[in-house]
């Protein structure tokens, strides 16, 4: 195994178990095309990790793992992984003299989340090399925490297998789906939109979300877990699906708006600045303005009116998922992302 070639990747999620080994493995053909090789470690188990039973932000914090890695990983071309799992390794490298330089993947923005504010402030402006998954946040990293920080957007994926389009249920009346659990959606406009239309709305919300079911006869609010084929079959017999959000510093929505787009969905959805890499071209979805329930409810006329038009729209959406959201691609850009930190060997 080459070590100019080599990457050890730190997650923040673990499992109970007391230990956990490394393993190596090529996550994706294009990596392995690349040279790279991965050693991934997760966060230990309970007692050995003193936060393993806490929330992932905190359990990759991990001190043992990170001392592990300053005196048994030392040769490595790249350390690559996840805020928390980055900053104790950060904040005492020189201390170790430990030279591989370490980028840190998905820069995470939690508006008001002061733990999260504060490990920000100590691991980014250490960092070698930071990843967005949105060009809008690559001033907020560099305005906030390094103006010279090497910041790398690389487009989030989806699994466009799992995510296909898939035969629809028979069912009496079609309904317009929209899920999503964090602040930043935007579930206010299409409760108002709702008002305007005879069709059946389907909503899985946060607990953010605050309304009474009474307000909106046509509206019904899910709660509760949903296997992923359950899941996975609310977007293939869902007549439209609306991704709606505020204007926020994080790609809020996008794991919505690509499984839809992959599912080969009518889909409608906002022009939030920081979704914008991934927003469907003209013929593929309808963008609206953020917060515009006149504009949201034009375009579910458009859709329920022209089932022919929506399906075609679904079929070029599809397409656009495939060319656009691959994991192939994505690890292409993950490689690339690797050698802009490292550099290509000679």
């Amino acid at each position: 195994m080459r070590p100019d070639r080599l990457v050890l990747q730190l997650f923040n999620a673990g499992s109970s178990a007391a230990t956990q080994g490394i393993r190596v493995r090529e996550i994706n053909p294009a990596l392995a095309a690349a040279g790279f090789q991965v050693q991934t470690i997760r966060p230990f188990g309970w007692p050995w990790n003193p936060f393993a039973r806490m929330h992932n932000a905190f359990r990759g914090l991990d001190p043992l793992r990170t001392i592990y890695v300053l005196l048994r990983c030392r040769n490595v071309a790249l350390v690559c992984g996840h805020l928390e799992s980055c900053a104790l390794l950060l904040y005492l490298r020189r201390v170790f003299f430990f030279r591989p330089p370490i980028l840190v993947w998905e820069v995470p923005w939690s508006p008001g989340w002061r733990y999260r504010e504060a490990v920000s402030r100590l691991a980014l402006p250490r960092a070698d090399g930071a990843v967005v998954f949105s060009t809008s946040q690559i001033e907020l990293v560099q305005k906030h925490f390094r103006h010279d920080l090497e910041t790398i957007f690389v487009p989030f994926c989806v699994d466009t297998e799992f995510y296909s389009p898939q035969t629809r249920s028979p069912m009496q009346d079609a309904y317009i789906w929209s899920c999503g659990l964090d602040e930043g959606r935007d579930f206010e406009t299409i409760l108002e939109a709702s008002k305007a239309t005879q069709a059946r709305f389907l909503i899985k919300a946060g607990s953010f979300l605050k309304v009474r079911g009474e307000q909106y006869p046509n509206v019904t609010f899910e709660k509760g877990y949903l296997p992923p084929e359950e899941f996975r079959k609310r977007y293939s017999d869902a007549a439209i699906v609306i991704v709606s959000t505020k204007v926020t510093s994080n790609a809020s929505g996008v794991t919505s708006l690509m499984e839809s787009l992959a599912m080969g969905r009518p889909t409608i959805v906002t022009d939030n600045p920081a979704l914008r890499d991934y927003l469907p071209p003209p013929g593929a979805g309808i963008v609206i303005p953020v917060g515009d329930k006149d504009a949201l409810r034009r375009a579910i006329q458009i859709l329920l009116e022209d089932p022919e038009g929506a399906e075609a729209m679904g079929v070029a959406a599809r397409k656009y998922a495939e060319e656009r959201f691959s994991r192939t691609r994505h690890y292409k850009e993950m490689a690339k992302a690797f050698d802009q930190i490292i550099g290509t060997p000679k």
